[in-house]
């Protein structure tokens, strides 16, 4: 496998700040009135979960078929949206920041266009050099920047102060499970950071 393509500036902004597109906020929205999990950091869904996103996309995508057999341009714009809105409410169900993971997919792909090819199909096909991005490195940042959770209570970040925040992990020692901060504040890991 190739190396990984480092995630742009933006991705990593977006991750570590917490920006969400408005789509991403009002799918949370939604998504907490109907009494559904929306997690502030990276994580799989519960296997129901799953099943159910997975459901619902192929509902819409085979509406999106039907509508092409038709050739209904209303019917394609309203399967082309549900598809939209059902992929957006599994990021959501899963913590993923959208923003953040669009862009350093948009990145990746732009640099595509120096290298690569199209095929006979009209599909853009990439260098066999070309790298895909690092998209755990979104997640980490992500993971990392998220409301954290201390015995139950969202604490400071006791490095910087900054309300449920955590920065600077250079500096921060690890353990098992938890990271733990200077005072002794416990906070989960991203869970591809627990040593074996």
């Amino acid at each position: 496998m190739n190396e990984l393509e480092a995630p742009n500036e933006e991705a990593m902004t977006y991750a570590a700040h917490g920006y969400r597109m408005p789509s991403e906020v009002a799918m949370a929205d939604f998504m907490r009135q109907a009494q559904q999990d929306v997690p502030d950091y990276p994580t799989l869904s519960s296997a129901e979960v799953q099943q159910l996103r997975v459901r619902l996309i192929k509902e819409e995508l085979e509406e999106l078929e039907v509508a092409y057999a038709k050739g209904d341009l209303v019917e394609v714009a309203d399967a082309v949206t549900d598809l939209y809105y059902v992929i957006l409410g599994t990021a959501t169900a899963h913590g993923l920041n959208q923003a953040a993971l669009f862009e350093a997919v948009h990145a990746n792909n732009m640099n595509k266009l120096a290298t690569g090819h199209r095929d006979e199909g009209g599909k853009f096909i990439k260098h066999t050099d070309h790298r895909p991005p690092d998209l755990k490195a979104v997640l980490v940042a992500q993971w990392r920047t998220s409301p954290i959770e201390a015995d139950g209570a969202a604490v400071n970040c006791t490095m910087c102060n900054a309300a449920n925040r955590i920065h600077n992990l250079d500096a921060v020692p690890f353990h098992d499970t938890y990271r733990v901060l200077c005072d002794g504040v416990r906070v989960k890991l991203w869970p591809y950071e627990k040593k074996n």
